[in-house]
């Protein structure tokens, strides 16, 4: 019994990323966030952390 389902994606008409997301904002699926915007904040500074990441990964 298989656990995956493979389907087509169903294709829009041809339409620009501006036109799709204005569709997706006029249908309610893509909304305004209601928190305000911050900064990108490190969320822990220890050296080397892209050398560990690499080395777990075989990199």
């Amino acid at each position: 019994m298989p656990v995956e389902d493979i389907r087509r994606i169903r294709r829009h008409k041809q339409q620009s990323i501006d036109e799709r997301l204005d569709e997706l904002r006029r249908r309610g699926i893509l909304v305004p966030s209601v928190a305000p915007r911050q900064t990108l904040k490190p969320v822990a500074r220890r050296p080397g952390a892209l050398a560990r990441f690499l080395a777990q990964r075989g990199g």
